[in-house]
């Protein structure tokens, strides 16, 4: 019984560990949401977004290029929307955001959004366009790149 209790807790940290894992520049994003846990990382110039959820752990490469961050309220918390007519929960991710930005308002030259869809992660619409990560995003920006 022992044994297969340790088993079991390697075989988890095993599947744990991309979700977890440190990008080489630190520009890591953590958060969760929807009761996933989610890290966007760089990986080969673009954003990656590990995400884990019951015991289960995947990624996704995303359409931007590295340095990404999560759109958040002015609580910090992840600002979303969900549509009943594509049933889904819509998050916005923003790329290439630049580094001499502060903190709190991090703008970006991309976008994309996310969408958790019948419980399945999965990468929307994207494009081009200044947008920062807590002031300015509009909901017709989340709209219109989930439809």
């Amino acid at each position: 019984m022992r044994k297969y209790i340790f088993l079991s807790v390697i075989f988890l940290i095993w599947q744990m560990a991309p979700v977890f894992a440190q990008s080489v520049d630190g520009n890591n994003d953590v958060f969760a949401f929807s009761n996933y846990k989610f890290e966007l990382i760089e990986k080969d110039g673009k954003c990656v977004l590990n995400f884990a959820r019951n015991r289960k752990s995947s990624s996704l490469t995303l359409d931007l290029s590295a340095n990404c961050r999560v759109v958040r309220d002015n609580k910090e918390k992840v600002r979303s929307f969900t549509y009943k007519d594509i049933n889904a929960k819509v998050f916005l991710i923003v790329g290439k955001v630049s580094s001499d930005s502060d903190e709190k308002s991090k703008c970006g030259e991309e976008m994309q959004v996310v969408l958790l869809k019948k419980g399945k992660v999965v990468s929307g619409k994207s494009r081009t366009g200044k947008v920062c990560t807590q002031y300015g995003t509009d909901e017709k920006v989340f709209w219109l790149l989930s439809h």
